[in-house]
């Protein structure tokens, strides 16, 4: 299964948002891959998984800990929407 069309589904049931514009997602692994090429935001961690870093919009270089400590001040630019491959 995809997590992205999971969340997908379930921001449109639950919320009425159509796509994933306004999230943040952050990821390390293959897995995440999708999900980071598709939120409006994705950010992969330090030591991500190539195929997840290639698709995100950030990459960290220290922990994730230290980005959200730090108060966010990278310039985080939603992208347009992008469709996940899996989703029907």
């Amino acid at each position: 299964s995809c997590k992205t069309a999971g969340l997908a589904q379930l921001l449109n049931r639950t919320y009425r948002e159509p796509t994933l514009t306004r999230l943040i997602a952050f990821g390390d692994g293959g897995n995440d891959a999708c999900l980071l090429r598709t939120a409006g935001v994705g950010i992969a961690m330090a030591a991500a998984d190539p195929g997840a870093a290639i698709g995100a919009t950030h990459q960290l270089t220290d922990s994730l800990a230290q980005y959200l400590n730090s108060g966010l001040k990278t310039e985080l630019t939603p992208r347009p929407a992008a469709r996940c491959p899996h989703r029907s």
